[in-house]
Formats: structure tokens, sequence, C-alpha cells
């Protein structure tokens, strides 16, 4: 199971990538970027990061924990995105995604129509509720 919290942006600002990172431990998972769409995202860290098939294909391959490091530093502003972590590439199932079932997924973070944010981490996880705690603390810190 995965618990997941939401949260409204406020009006002056709201947390992005680049705030969530510090809050996950460094890791070997595999990272699934499902989708993307941001201010500031160059062309050149998509291809670096994702290939020459990066704007031909909406799922992207897993990429790496230091990859998702290098993409939240790339991103001005998100408008929309979906990334999801599993331990391991036989854990990602495409139709079970797009049925919005993270259950195999370590950790989901979602940015929805510069509206909203969610974040979900598995019980399995080890410091998960703190991982959540501090994503919901964002917000105070605005």
């Amino acid at each position: 199971m995965m618990e997941i919290v939401e949260k409204e942006f406020p009006e002056d600002g709201y947390p992005d990538l680049r705030d969530i990172v510090p809050l996950i431990p460094d890791n070997d998972w595999c990272w699934w970027v499902l989708e993307v769409e941001a201010l500031g995202l160059a062309d050149s860290v998509i291809e670096e990061l994702f290939g020459e098939c990066a704007s031909s294909q909406p799922v992207r391959p897993g990429i790496t924990w230091p990859d998702v490091v290098r993409l939240a530093a790339a991103i001005r502003q998100s408008i929309d995105m979906l990334l999801v972590a599993t331990r391991s590439e036989e854990d990602y199932v495409k139709e079970e995604l797009d049925r919005d079932d993270f259950s195999r997924c370590l950790v989901m973070f979602r940015i929805f129509d510069s509206g909203e944010a969610s974040l979900g981490v598995s019980d399995d996880l080890a410091g998960g509720k703190e991982i959540l705690e501090s994503f919901l603390a964002l917000w105070d810190k605005r």
C-alpha cells in the first residue's frame, strides 16, 4: 500500500521537484518519468537524460537517482509532472500506472496543472512517514 498526500499550491509559489529531492534519501531505485511539462527545461537536458527518442515516447526509460537530481535542477517551474520509483524494472507495470495504481511503487510525485502536488510513499519504505511529513512542512515554509 501507498499513503498519498495532496496539497493545493498557495498563490505565492509552491514546492517543485527541486524541493522534493532533498526529502528522499540517496537510492538505487528505478525512476520513471511518466509525464513532464515544465518551464526552463532545455531540450538538451531531455536528450541527455532520455536520449533522442524522448520526444516520441510518453514513458521515459528508467533513470537513476542522480538523473532525477539533474532533472530537478533543470526545471524552473513544473506544470504537469508524474514520476515514480520502483525497486526494479520488473515492478514497472504500465497498465497499473495508467489506472493510477501505484501499489508496486516506492515513491510517486505528481504536479497537476500547476495547482496541486501529490507525494506518495510506500508503507514498506523505511522513513516514509518522515518523508511525507517533510513534504507537508514545505507549505509551512512558504
